[in-house]
């Protein structure tokens, strides 16, 4: 009877450039398991194609840690260890694992006849996973300085991409760069669109496509960011520059998956480095360095007197919520009889899955007066605001025994993390196995997480004590100013004391809510309330 295997494999972004296929993989282990004597059954193929072994969060894989636990599985089988990962401790985290839900590993690149379950087979293994992590690091750190180096002599094979109207030409060893005429007239055509009649990007767009004028992607319809980055390109007038961004971490708590919250990390994150670090490269030159810097000045202009930046400002952009589906509203213009007309739509029914939300649009204008008229009767009557400035000044004469509680909470945090340190260096010296890892490990999640929890409400406390200051000070400075003109406030002055105050305004198809930041209160109907005859 033959035994139950598990196929994994992999092949990397790096390995389909270098002419590795997934299938290749894939057939290769199958008449491994076949010589061996094991049966690998459909369920049981696990393929993560073109993802990098850099990270231990990649799908197929995760699906194979998971099934290990409840399906009953012989062996896993791949090509090689680094198809399992690339980082030597990742691997090892991997092979543990296997160990203890008794799944044997086999590697096709090593001898058959290798016994893996054996202190001599597992050294082997490891030792292959680290020379695989060290290799790896080592070609990246080759490849990056061999660039470098052939940037520094104006070599320009070293950039990764030219721009449009550019194209390489390999002359025995040595790269050179020639336009391409078709291309350069096209760009050429784009510049005087823009500097000479002042063409916008979209009339860009549409007379490149009365004319029939192909994108560089081969499409007939142009997109405004692809004029544009070939408006800002200074590669256009001789010089192209290598090492304008290199690769980050990226933010990760702005990533989130929509339906789980989960943060996911960024893939491909890069930041830009100071312009004095560039490597210039010369290239043929297209256009005269008058033409580049007027088009310059023609972006910011033409961003300065766009028409979203002269419409007038909402100034409850950003606060108002929908209370029938919880999406946030929208500003957006319309012309009504030769007027332009905002109005504030519910985000959820410009999203075409989204379009069951039944509330109506605000007309801007009636709203923004409405709500600037309540936050003035409450300046008029601040007892609201007094009690609660009141309150917290109560809250903070304990201030030392808070900053001393702060600092011992941030002492037991650092324990913790060197504890965590030494842990894993027992790990790594054999002194303490993987389960044994975990469970402890598991401890300190724990008391770490109450620990953050604590400082938190601590730091919550004192930035809500700033808040309060800075409210009474930005309060005491914009009474100031209306009592001191006798006109009304400009916009953007409005907005800033609505914010001050309101920190949303809730609104369903029957009422108007407002949530005050110092202090919840409910304007109900015949005090804050829009008829749907007012609604548009």
């Amino acid at each position: 009877m033959k035994m139950n295997a598990a196929l994994y494999a992999r092949v990397s972004p790096r390995g389909h450039k270098q002419g590795e296929t997934i299938e290749s993989q894939i057939d290769a282990i199958k008449q491994y398991a076949k010589i061996e004597g094991y049966h690998i059954p459909d369920h049981l193929m696990f393929v993560d194609n073109n993802v990098s072994g850099k990270s231990l969060q990649r799908h197929s894989l995760d699906e194979l840690r998971d099934i290990i636990r409840t399906d009953s599985i012989d062996a896993i089988i791949a090509y090689s260890p680094d198809r399992l990962a690339r980082n030597y401790s990742h691997q090892l985290i991997l092979l543990e694992e296997f160990r203890k839900y008794g799944v044997k590993p086999f590697f096709i690149k090593d001898a058959p006849n290798e016994k893996k379950d054996t202190p001599e087979g597992r050294l082997l293994t490891h030792m292959q996973g680290v020379i695989a992590e060290y290799e790896r690091e080592l070609i990246i750190d080759r490849s990056r300085r061999g660039r470098i180096y052939k940037a520094k002599r104006g070599d320009p094979s070293a950039l990764p991409s030219l721009p449009f109207g550019y194209k390489r030409v390999k002359v025995g060893s040595c790269t050179t760069v020639e336009v391409v005429e078709e291309q350069v007239a096209i760009v050429r055509e784009i510049f005087r669109l823009y500097v000479i009649e002042s063409l916008s990007l979209s009339g860009i767009v549409q007379r490149l496509f009365q004319k029939g004028i192909k994108s560089p992607k081969g499409n007939l319809k142009w997109d405004r960011i692809t004029i544009r980055d070939i408006l800002k390109n200074p590669a256009y007038t001789g010089t192209s520059y290598y090492g304008k961004t290199e690769r980050s971490e990226g933010i990760t708590d702005k990533i989130r998956h929509y339906k789980s919250g989960k943060v996911l990390k960024p893939k491909y994150a890069r930041k830009h480095i100071p312009k004095e670090d560039w490597i210039p490269i010369s290239v043929p030159p297209i256009i005269s360095e008058n033409d580049l810097e007027l088009a310059q000045e023609q972006l910011k202009e033409n961003i300065v007197n766009a028409s979203r930046n002269t419409k007038k400002l909402g100034l409850l952009q950003g606060i108002i919520v929908c209370g029938e589906c919880g999406y946030p509203f929208y500003k957006r213009f319309r012309k009504q009889k030769g007027k332009t007309k905002g109005t504030y739509y519910c985000r959820s029914q410009a999203d075409r899955k989204l379009k069951n939300c039944l509330n109506r649009s605000v007309n801007q204008e009636e709203l923004d007066v409405l709500i600037y008229d309540e936050v003035m009767k409450l300046i008029q009557d601040p007892l609201i605001i007094q009690q609660e400035l009141k309150r917290r000044a109560k809250d903070a004469i304990n201030t030392e025994e808070v900053n001393r509680e702060e600092t011992n909470l941030k002492k037991d945090l650092t324990k913790i993390l060197n504890e965590r340190d030494r842990l894993l260096d027992a790990f790594q010296t054999g002194l303490v196995d993987l389960e044994e890892l975990s469970k402890r490990q598991k401890g300190l999640d724990v008391r770490k997480a109450s620990l953050e929890e604590k400082l938190k409400a601590i730091q919550a406390c004192r930035i809500e004590q700033e808040v309060g200051n800075g409210l009474q000070q930005s309060m005491k400075t914009i009474m100031k100013e209306i009592q001191i003109t006798s006109t009304e406030l400009p916009d953007d002055k409005k907005q800033k004391l609505i914010r001050l105050l309101v920190e949303k305004v809730i609104i369903t198809q029957k009422e108007i809510k407002i949530v005050h930041c110092i202090s919840p209160k409910v304007f109900l109907q015949g005090n804050c309330q829009l008829s749907l005859g007012d609604r548009s």
